[in-house]
């Protein structure tokens, strides 16, 4: 219970933010520069419904933007090929069993191409990504076992703490991911790619060397003899990832790999490191465009900046719960009191 009241107020505080953002100059001209921007919006998800991502889709349609493929970036980033004016690219991180029927029947009616960067050892071993063991049992283990700490040890005692809470709690956790034979049913179709995003979804930077090319060796291998094509795209686990891991990413022959960096996508980029646009996917849809547009997360940190405060998602909602309110109260009376001085 205290989970969906949780999440209920993130949804409630990131609705009247967005709102806010919305009645602003700032988001007027952010429609005005990607629309005008010889760029690409890259956006990508991780779980999203079928609505909002249907209205995800129905509002890029009617604000004019043209879906391109991964391998139409990549023909636009050396120059062989231009893209339309106003391309946005699709990608989905992780492999969530719930994109099958929220995700796939939308880009199949619509014909739009999607990659599907997936990590394998969830899709063919008990199906449940780390993270949720984590934050539904980890402090029931270790009063440290939080994702944000977990994220910043090394490979090894991550591996040891998820094993310890797999062997504990896992016949109480429901199926997350895609099992084999729905990766290979998408691979079939013409909209889909699949990119890969390591074997365990490890944090990149805290691996040794022989455990990154343990991981990123097996997820080539487990996901080419699945869907029998050569996968030739990657997505760095919530985008971390240092000089040596883009160096293990060109050695195994992937031409594009993505980042979480919160920009367009240019000419000048490197293939090796794309930035992209996070949409959350819950939520109202005013947060959604937000994030699609790529003002979201810049004036979320701009705002933790101002509060000097550690960042993480529910905290951070809720602790910003007065000046959000204040916030959207000064831009609503503001717009009222602009209209009776214009009127």
């Amino acid at each position: 219970m205290l989970f969906y009241l949780k999440k209920m107020w993130r949804n409630l505080a990131g609705g009247i933010l967005a709102a806010t953002l919305m009645i602003s100059p700032l988001y007027r001209r952010a429609k005005h520069d990607r629309a005008k921007a010889n760029a690409i919006m890259p956006l990508f998800f991780h779980r999203i419904s079928k609505r909002m991502f249907l209205k995800c889709i129905l509002w890029l349609k009617r604000e004019g933007y043209h879906f391109i493929s991964t391998e139409q970036v990549l023909h636009y980033l050396k120059g062989t090929d231009p893209i339309p004016s106003q391309a946005v690219w699709i990608t989905f991180d992780d492999g969530w069993e719930d994109n099958i029927e929220n995700v796939v029947p939308i880009i199949v009616k619509y014909n739009i191409p999607v990659t599907f960067f997936i990590s394998t050892d969830p899709i063919e071993n008990g199906g449940v990504f780390w993270w949720s063991y984590v934050s539904r049992f980890g402090k029931l283990v270790g009063s440290n076992y939080t994702i944000q700490n977990i994220r910043r040890i090394s490979e090894s005692e991550r591996q040891k703490i998820v094993e310890q809470l797999e062997a504990r709690f896992s016949s109480q956790m429901p199926r997350e991911a895609m099992t084999i034979q729905q990766v290979r049913s998408i691979a079939r179709l013409p909209q889909v790619e699949i990119g890969c995003h390591t074997a365990h979804h490890v944090m990149m930077s805290q691996c040794s060397d022989q455990q990154l090319e343990e991981e990123i060796k097996t997820s080539i291998a487990k996901l080419e003899g699945w869907i029998n094509k050569p996968v030739k795209y990657f997505s760095y686990p919530d985008g971390d990832y240092n000089h040596r891991d883009q160096e293990f990413v060109q050695r195994y022959g992937f031409e594009i790999a993505a980042t979480t960096e919160n920009r367009m996508v240019t000419r000048n980029d490197n293939p090796l490191a794309l930035p992209r646009f996070c949409v959350r996917g819950e939520g109202f849809f005013c947060e959604a465009k937000c994030q699609m547009l790529g003002i979201w997360m810049p004036v979320v940190m701009k705002i933790e900046q101002l509060m000097k405060m550690e960042f993480e998602s529910e905290i951070f909602f809720g602790q910003l719960k007065d000046i959000i309110v204040e916030l959207f109260e000064f831009a609503f009376a503001a717009e009222i009191i602009w209209k009776s001085f214009i009127a």
